[in-house]
């Protein structure tokens, strides 16, 4: 077995013996949109010319009950994902390039462990994990036994350690090798256990074990999930129900890709009657909602839009004109007119079906009278032409954007941000700049490392961890704004105590804590969460749409509580109806309850030690940083190219060659050599 050490940082926290789903819920909103609701769909209703959807239960065979029922068998038509061929789908995982061909594999392989509709850690292949009492920052990962690959073969705990060597292999060329940054290694003990070590404690950690694992000498397309590859082609590909899988085989029995140039043209191939079935996110997606044949439903993504602050200029710098800034935001108008409701507002950096999030937190409701009231308390004054001024000099705002020709979404929405401030007397300047997806030298992106301005529109696909280090730390890689957390005890203290969570309850307190301190602040001022949405055929909804709730408190009697106490659940219903209840429809079992972890010396508590953390930034480079057991950033590294290349010089700083690193990394201020050799200690 190789010994693998990949230091890094991955997103999340840590969680432990959660209960097991029938179906994971995947890595990105994209892939929840074209693979989670593909397994939830059901064969409902009656089959007739041109159906895609067919009924084979037999009447007699039905329960009697006033709950429709759902069947077996039938076939589901979907598109392929985007830029998805056969010369360019490799059959491995491990490679995807989009969020699209993640949605496809997720049907054919599985990870250790999944995240669920609210981005909580859930078993998958590993049945339950425990803190490791005798090995720090590890943990003991218990299989799911008797678990079939496609092939026949029996899953093992080897084959879990020959993915994660196959991973680190790849470095950068793997669309998972920022989330596996965490691990330093895995070790198999037996069969059907493996020891994973990570670079730290805090239960967020695990979130990096959401890749899907892979057999070794297999044939292509060779995975253990709940479909079977059965054709491929360039134009098409057909995944078969899987008899074999672990849980309940799904019922729909067949789905199919079908290619399409593009989004567009995959919803005209819907109206056609060709697909009945269609993820998009396009803004437009209310005109197919033909009443009594079409449905269409959102669903949440990790897309958070927000307005940065620049700390660094006059009148914003001030917390109170934050303050007054967002109650001018008439966030609902901005929705209904830029987004086509597209989004859900928001205030805090936590998407509203999370459960971490904190809906008691300060909520910045659309009120002129209060953003008028906290202006005249900072004693600026509103002249004759409608224009506040402060100390005799007008209150003028730079509001930089991103846009082009194709999508002028976010520059609409600046305009209307414009005329809402003028609304209090603010003055707005408009600027617009040019930017490319993933593009980390575009004419916006070097607008905005710039700093010339006071506002700036911008989006950040957070991770499902919710980690906010990025956002929120001082040296913060998408700290645009120079926020300084160092002077807000409440939000440095309550990041550190996230990083740190040894266990899901200490993780939600510390995320309610942060929620609170963020809106008492305002480092940005948080606009709204982006929204997907699924067009499917209405025959695809004739189900019982109580079957979710009995299913999830029938498993989850731990969580009724909380549920009822929190509001967690309507939050959840309402983020994401869909979801909920095309899981049981399609035969795959809600939850169950997992069986206590093997027996051995472990624990849930940690003791906190020095980080060394590597991620992957925006701009597409790789960089680490070094911490202290107190969550104090002692170093940081300059940007790598590569994984490897950040992996050879982390190595080198774990052997005590600090002389040949020193001219790769940046130290913190008031840090010395020493310190960070002493850090260097705690990780052995």
């Amino acid at each position: 077995m190789k010994n693998t050490n990949f230091c890094a940082k991955a997103n999340m926290k840590r969680d432990v013996n959660r209960v097991e789903p029938a179906r994971r819920v995947l890595l990105k909103a994209g892939a929840v949109l074209l693979a989670v609701l593909v397994l939830f769909c059901t064969a409902c209703g009656k089959r007739g010319s041109g159906d895609a959807i067919q009924t084979n239960l037999p009447q007699s065979a039905a329960p009697q009950t006033s709950e429709p029922v759902p069947q077996q068998g039938g076939t589901l038509k979907l598109p392929m994902p985007r830029n998805l061929n056969k010369d360019n789908l490799n059959y491995n995982p491990l490679i995807a390039t989009t969020e699209e061909a993640l949605g496809l594999y997720s049907l054919v392989f599985e990870s250790l462990i999944g995240i669920d509709e609210s981005n909580r850690l859930i078993p998958s292949l590993a049945i339950n994990w425990s803190a490791d009492e005798e090995n720090a920052n590890s943990w003991i990962i218990n299989l799911r036994e008797n678990v079939k690959w496609h092939s026949g073969d029996i899953l093992t705990a080897g084959d879990v350690v020959y993915t994660f060597n196959q991973l680190y292999t790849l470095g950068s060329e793997s669309y998972y090798a920022s989330a596996l940054s965490s691990i330093n290694r895995i070790e198999m003990i037996d069969a059907t256990t493996l020891r994973v070590t990570m670079n730290s404690a805090g239960i967020g950690e695990l979130y990096s074990l959401s890749f899907p694992i892979i057999h070794e000498n297999a044939e292509p397309f060779t995975g253990t999930g709940a479909y079977r590859a059965s054709y491929v082609s360039n134009t098409k590909i057909t995944l078969k129900s899987n008899e074999e899988w672990w849980d309940r085989p799904p019922y729909i029995d067949t789905v199919e890709f079908h290619a399409r140039e593009s989004n567009a043209t995959a919803l005209a191939s819907y109206g056609a009657g060709q697909l009945n079935f269609v993820p998009t996110a396009l803004l437009t997606v209310g005109q197919y909602s033909e009443a009594g044949k079409t449905v269409v439903t959102d669903m949440m993504t990790q897309n958070m839009e927000v307005m940065l602050v620049n700390h660094n200029r006059a009148f914003v710098s001030r917390v109170e004109f934050r303050r007054a800034i967002a109650h001018a935001l008439n966030r609902t108008k901005l929705i209904t007119n830029a987004y086509m409701n597209r989004a859900r507002a928001a205030d805090v950096p936590v998407p509203p079906d999370s459960w971490l999030y904190n809906s008691n937190a300060v909520q910045y409701d659309f009120n002129l009278n209060s953003a008028n009231a906290i202006l005249d308390e900072l004693g600026s004054r509103v002249g004759a032409d409608g224009r506040r001024t402060l100390n005799g000099s007008p209150i003028e705002l730079t509001l930089l954007t991103s846009g082009t020709t194709e999508n002028t979404v976010r520059s609409e929405a600046a305009g209307m941000i414009a005329e809402q401030l003028a609304a209090v007397g603010i003055t707005v300047k408009v600027v617009t700049a040019a930017h490319s997806y993933g593009s980390a030298d575009s004419e916006y992106m070097t607008a905005l490392a710039a700093g010339d301005w006071d506002l700036a529109l911008c989006g950040f696909n957070l991770a499902q961890s919710n980690d906010l280090e990025p956002y929120l730390s001082v040296n913060g890689k998408n700290n645009f704004g120079h926020y300084n957390a160092g002077l807000y005890s409440g939000v440095s203290a309550a990041l550190n105590k996230m990083n740190a969570a040894a266990d899901e309850e200490s993780l939600r307190n510390a995320a309610y804590e942060l929620q609170t301190a963020f809106a008492d602040e305002l480092p940005f001022i948080v606009l709204y969460f982006r929204l997907n949405s699924v067009v499917y055929s209405a025959k695809l909804q004739e189900i019982g749409p109580m079957r979710e709730k009995y299913a999830f408190f029938m498993a989850h009697p731990q969580e009724l509580e909380d549920i009822l106490q929190a509001g967690a659940k309507k939050a959840r219903r309402l983020a994401t109806p869909f979801l909920a209840t095309l899981r049981e429809a399609v035969g795959l079992r809600q939850f169950h309850a997992v069986g206590a972890a093997k027996k051995g010396k472990i624990s849930t508590k940690k003791k906190a030690t020095a980080a060394l953390k590597q991620y992957r930034e925006e701009d597409g480079k790789f960089y680490f940083k070094l911490t202290d057991a107190a969550g104090r950033l002692l170093l940081t590294s300059r940007p790598f190219e590569s994984g490897k290349e950040a992996g050879m010089v982390v190595g080198q700083m774990k052997q005590g060659k600090m002389q040949d690193v020193l001219p790769q990394v940046v130290f913190a201020d008031g840090v010395t050599e020493e310190t960070v050799r002493q850090a260097l200690t705690e990780l052995a």
